[in-house]
This record gives C-alpha cells, sequence and structure tokens, in this order.
C-alpha cells in the first residue's frame, strides 16, 4: 500500500470516527403528521410514563364503520436530511408479531414499501395506562440531503376481530449504530423529563397540546368558530337579564360539564365565573357534575375545592345541581378500578363518605344525587359489579341521605345500552335494568334516569323505561334524560328539548355538554355550548332560544301541518309568572332524520299555513322579527322556527303518544334506534 493510500485511509478512518462520534439524529411525531385519515387521530395523554411529548397518532376504529374507498389509512410525517449516511429507522408504536394491531406498511418518498411484518419490540412497553407502545428497529435505509417525506399505510383490520388498531408514537432516524431506545425518554428525545405535575398543570399542557388538533377537526363542521361568532354570541347572551326569583317550572333546563377537568378552582375560576353568568343568562336551571363521586373527592374524600366552588356559583344565580355519587376510589373497589362497586368489606368507609357528601352539600341547592353513570353498561361504567351490587349501594345511600335530606331525590340507573333490546355491548342493558328492579330497586329510588333518547326511533328505549318502573309499582316516579347532545346541527338542540320535554315527558333534560373536549383523549366532543377556549358557541344561543320558547310552557298538543313539518304547540302552564304571548310554536322539518337522508341532501323550506294571532317569530340565533296579527303562514325547513302568538293554530293536533304511533314506525323502518 503506499503512503498516499495509507494516508487516504487514515482520513477515512478519522471521518468515520468523527461521524460515530457526533452521530445525526432526526426525531418525529407521529401526532405532527401533514397529513393523516387515522380515526381517531392525534391523542394527548398528559401524564409522566405516557406517549413521547404527550401525545400519539392512533388508528381504532372497526371495519364496519369504515369507508372502503377512503383506504388505506395513512399517516406522512415530513422530515429533512441534512447529513449523508445509512441511518436506522425506529419506531415507537404497534409491534407487528401481535394479533391485536393491524399490519403496517411504510415507504420514503416514491421507493416501494415495506412490509413491517414480524417487526418485535425490542423494548418494554410503556404508554401510561394502556402499555400499547414500544420501540422496534424497522429498517435500516441510505439517505440523501433533501425533504422526504415517510409515509405509512393500513389497509386491513387485525384478523382476530376486524379491528383497525394501530398505534404510532415517535420515529428516530440515526446513524448512532449504538442507539437502543426504550420508554418514552430514550435518548436523543427532544421532551423534558418530567415526574410529576403540580394540579392543574396537566391540564393546561393538555389544551396547549390538542388545541391544533382541535381547530382543524372544528373547521370540518358547522359551529362557525371564530371571533365574529363568539362576538355574536357573547353581545346577544349579555343583553338578556340574570334571573331574579325561582318559580316551580315543568321542565327543568339542565346542563352536564361543568366540572373537572373545565373547572377547577384553584386555576380558571375567574373565568369559570364569567361562564356561569353566561349560562344563567341563557336560562340554565341546573348542573349535572360528577365532583361529588368518591374517587374524585380523593381516597379520604377531602377534596372539595371544585364541588364547593361548583354549588357556590351555581347558587349564586339560583340554579341548581344533580350530583352523580358513587364510584369509590379505586383501591375499595370489586376491579380495582374507580368505575366500580364498593367492596363488602369497605362498606362501612363508604357510608362514612355518604354522609360527608351529603352534609356538606345540605341547603346548598342539591335537588338529586344520582348513583353511577350508565351502570347498564357494565364493561364500560359498573366494572366486574352486578345489579346485586348497585341495588344494595342505593340502599345504603337510601338510609345515609334520609336522615340527613330527605327532599333530596335519589335517581337511578343513568340507562344508555338499553337504548337497544340487544344491548349496544356484549352484555344486555336490558337485563341488567329488570334484575335491578327484581331485587327491589324501586324501594330506594325516587326517580330514573336514561341518555340519548331524543330520537323518534328511540321509543321503544323510553317504552321499555316506563314498563318496567310501572311494573315495579311506580310509573309516576320522574325518567329524566341526564345527557342529551343536540346532534350535528347547532341548532339541534331546540328539537332535543322539544322532543324530550313534551313527546316523551322527561321532567329534567341535562345537556351534554358545557366545553368541547376530546373525551377520553381521542374522540371530539363538538356539541357543546363553549368551545376549548371557553369562547360561547352558537349553540348557546340555540339553548337560549330554547329555554324562550319552552320554558314555563306545558304541551297542548303535536301537529304535523306540513308534509315533514313537526310542530309543538305550547302554552304557558297555570301557575307560571310571565308577561309574554301566551302560545309558542316550535317547528322544523324532520325528513333528514325521518328518511335517513343522505347529509349532503338539499331540503327546501315548506309553507306552514293556519297560524292565528301571530305576534313574532324568534330564530335560533336570538333574532327576533314582529309578525302581523294577519300572519297565516310561514316558511319552515329544517332550521326550527318559533312563533309566539295569542291563539293556537288552526291545526289537529296529537297527543304524544298518537304523534308516536304515526311517525315512529317510519322512523323505525328506516335505521332503527341511533
Amino acid at each position: 500500500m503506499s503512503t498516499l493510500q495509507r494516508l487516504l485511509v487514515c482520513v477515512l478512518l478519522a471521518l468515520s470516527s468523527i461521524s460515530r462520534a457526533n452521530p445525526t439524529t432526526i426525531w418525529l411525531e407521529a401526532e405532527d403528521a401533514a397529513e393523516t385519515n387515522f380515526v381517531p387521530g392525534p391523542f394527548v395523554e398528559v401524564r409522566p410514563d405516557g406517549p413521547s411529548g404527550y401525545a400519539t397518532l392512533r388508528l381504532y376504529v372497526q371495519d364496519e364503520k369504515v369507508d372502503k374507498s377512503k383506504l388505506p389509512f395513512f399517516a406522512e410525517l415530513p422530515f429533512t436530511v441534512t447529513s449523508e449516511g445509512k441511518y436506522r429507522m425506529w419506531l415507537a408504536g404497534s409491534p407487528q408479531n401481535v394479533g391485536w394491531a393491524a399490519p403496517c406498511r411504510y415507504r420514503i418518498d416514491q421507493q416501494p414499501f415495506v412490509d413491517l411484518k414480524g417487526k418485535a419490540w425490542s423494548s418494554r412497553p410503556y404508554g401510561g395506562g394502556g402499555n400499547l407502545l414500544g420501540w422496534s428497529l424497522a429498517d435500516t435505509i441510505d439517505l440523501k440531503p433533501g425533504a422526504h417525506t415517510l409515509r405509512f399505510e393500513v389497509s386491513s383490520p387485525r384478523a382476530q376481530d376486524k379491528l383497525f388498531a394501530f398505534f404510532l408514537d415517535a420515529v428516530v432516524l440515526t446513524t448512532d449504530e449504538s442507539f437502543q431506545p426504550s420508554g418514552n425518554h430514550p435518548k436523543y428525545s427532544p421532551h423534558p423529563l418530567r415526574t410529576e405535575f403540580k394540579r392543574g398543570e396537566q391540564d393546561v399542557l393538555r389544551d396547549q397540546l390538542e388545541l391544533p388538533h382541535y381547530r382543524r377537526a372544528m373547521a370540518k363542521t358547522d359551529e362557525e368558530l371564530g371571533p365574529q361568532t363568539a362576538a355574536e354570541v357573547l353581545h346577544k347572551i349579555e343583553a338578556r337579564p340574570l334571573p331574579t326569583t325561582r318559580q316551580t317550572l315543568p321542565h327543568e333546563f339542565g346542563l352536564h360539564g361543568m366540572e373537572r377537568p373545565f373547572v377547577q378552582a384553584n386555576w380558571n375560576a375567574d373565568k369559570a365565573k364569567k361562564v356561569y353568568e353566561l349560562l344563567a343568562r341563557a336560562g340554565v336551571d341546573s348542573f349535572r357534575t360528577a365532583e361529588a363521586t368518591w374517587s374524585r373527592l380523593g381516597p379520604q374524600f377531602d377534596r372539595f375545592d371544585d364541588l364547593d366552588f361548583e354549588l357556590e356559583q351555581a347558587h349564586k344565580y339560583g340554579m341548581t345541581h344533580m350530583l352523580t355519587i358513587g364510584y369509590p376510589a379505586s383501591q375499595y373497589t370489586v376491579a380495582g378500578f374507580y368505575l366500580s362497586a364498593v367492596k363488602p368489606e369497605y362498606e362501612p368507609l363508604y357510608r362514612q363518605y355518604l354522609r360527608t357528601i351529603f352534609n356538606r352539600v345540605k341547603g346548598k341547592g342539591v335537588e338529586y344525587v344520582e348513583l353511577g353513570n350508565e351502570v347498564d353498561a357494565p364493561e364500560t361504567w359498573w366494572r366486574k359489579s352486578t345489579p346485586e351490587m348497585y341495588v344494595n349501594e342505593l340502599r345504603m345511600v337510601k338510609e345515609e341521605l334520609t336522615p340527613i335530606d330527605p327532599s333530596v331525590k335519589i335517581v337511578a340507573l343513568a340507562a344508555t345500552t338499553s337504548r337497544n333490546p340487544k344491548g349496544l355491548t356484549d352484555t344486555d342493558g336490558r337485563a341488567f335494568v329488570r334484575k335491578c328492579f327484581d331485587l327491589g330497586m324501586d324501594h330506594y329510588a325516587g326517580a330514573y334516569s336514561l341518555h340519548y333518547a331524543d330520537k323518534l326511533a328511540n321509543r321503544d328505549f323510553v317504552q321499555f323505561m316506563r314498563g318496567a318502573m310501572a311494573r315495579a309499582g311506580s310509573p309516576n316516579k320522574p325518567l329524566i334524560d341526564s345527557e342529551q347532545s343536540g346532534g350535528d346541527k347547532p341548532y339541534g338542540i331546540i328539537c332535543t328539548f322539544a322532543r324530550c320535554f313534551f313527546l316523551y315527558d322527561f321532567p329534567r333534560v341535562d345537556y351534554y355538554m358545557a366545553r368541547d373536549w376530546f373525551e377520553a383523549g381521542k374522540s371530539l366532543v363538538k356539541t357543546s355550548l363553549f368551545d376549548y377556549e371557553w369562547n360561547p358557541k352558537l349553540r348557546l344561543l340555540a339553548y337560549a332560544a330554547s329555554v324562550d320558547a319552552m320554558k314555563g310552557r306545558v304541551l297542548v298538543g303535536i301537529a304535523e301541518p306540513a308534509p315533514g313539518i313537526e310542530a309543538y304547540v305550547l302554552k304557558y302552564a297555570d301557575n307560571y309568572k310571565s308577561d309574554g304571548a301566551p302560545y309558542s310554536i316550535v317547528m322544523w322539518n324532520h325528513n333528514r332524520e325521518l328518511l335517513k337522508f343522505d347529509a349532503k341532501a338539499s331540503i327546501a323550506a315548506t309553507s306552514v299555513t293556519g297560524l292565528r294571532g301571530a305576534v313574532s317569530k324568534l330564530s335560533w340565533r336570538l333574532d327576533s322579527t314582529s309578525l302581523d296579527a294577519n300572519t297565516t303562514q310561514l316558511q319552515v325547513g329544517e332550521e326550527p322556527v318559533i312563533v309566539f302568538t295569542t291563539k293556537a293554530p288552526q291545526w289537529k293536533l296529537l297527543t304524544p303518544e298518537k304523534y308516536l304511533d304515526q311517525v315512529a314506525p317510519v322512523a323505525a323502518n328506516n335505521g332503527g334506534a341511533d
């Protein structure tokens, strides 16, 4: 070897040594994908042992819910290479040698796809409560300087149950051959290590991480989010008076969601106080909150800051509460998880919790206590627990509440799975409800609750509940809808309240919910009255319009004054004091729901005649128009129209039962229960 050759070898060895000493590493977060159609998509989990950067990208959807024309599911991550070299590509996500994850492949730019089948984790799993993430060495690839795109594709579900399940947390491209990642903070992680958070800090960070995903998702809806809309809503709501005296009402307008994580007295109290004021002006009568559950109050049930704050703010405006109670802290439950029944050996402590709560809230506007939530879905909300356990807890609630405040009603069930006769999960919800009644639940419950019963096709759900109550000897106990959304359109709230109050005769409806959020970190709840940053949404106007049309009123009759028009004729109850026009009529075209029209189908407005004594018309956006007393007809489309009159219209009016006999079979034949 010549001297020149030996010199060249030395230079190359030196350069190689420098490269090894200063490797090039590119870190990519999957949730920041430039393009993706993963469902539900970015998932935020703010906890020290959670995903990298407190977020991950999730694909988790059943095959039957997938539009096959939109396959494959994909995620594209752009990146830039500054130094040419041979890069190892490490993936933090689902392994590809197990049955619970769907198969995945990848490619760089327009190169051929590479199948990841068989790739196993080389690290221990991590990812917060799920442990669904781990590191796999996917490949070693040559990369040249410049812009590149890494694309992942999932084209088929996992074999065992046809579920598209694939999680991707981060990707590391590195020339460091010694790199062996593990956990959510391996070498080269750009995120500072955290071992704990101060109270409220997690919520602030979660909001920051979720806000970009929220804005992108909401841009595809009819919510019209933006400063101009928020200003319109704020102006109209602030112009409404605050309530002065509380009257006995035929119906209560409730609201769920003024609680943690949205309301925390020690870090967003000022903003929350303004929200309570706006809700009072909009006409909210009462709140449903889970703040009083044992798990929320801590193992020693002594964390009362948030509950005290919520009760105080509502009470200031004459608003009341329904408290969801029960659900002991995890160490005291039969499941070892907080959505479960109490272990028998801890029943004395459970009774102490109940006495503490009931004494604490006495005289602070609590009208109802609701034991548990959706307990007829035990796989989710009553884990490893039985009807016997539920009725036993109801008995304890009754025995501890009665000596302290017998005026508070005990609400049972909050049923949801029972919507479907066959059950919406592997467990038959109706069998659970029947068993609770057989065990004597009615001896302890003063009222019952269900969820999401406003659809015409859900008549059977309501009939089932009322039938079970009648067989127990209590057909006249209140049946409450304690969780109810208004659908995809902001004005849907009005239709929901009209049906729940007057078609199904629920004395109370709790709208779901106060503020938009990602439920369980993945499913976007976009039907709330306020957006992610507590700006008022159009739905708050529709809520207030519902109040103006329905509060203090009772049903005169239901009509179909023109084909497809659903109309509720209402009048003030005899004991309700108001100076307004005695009659209100709420009407809209229901054909999209009833006949299952496509979402893009256009529904023309219909001329409705037969009005008498017209005074004014109110839109769902709270815009009022005076009408001539001789006005006899109006155009009505999908958007609800509210008309105030001095006389009932000249229509054939039906009872709720007769109206349901007329329309419910049509709804059932065109799609069944929702």
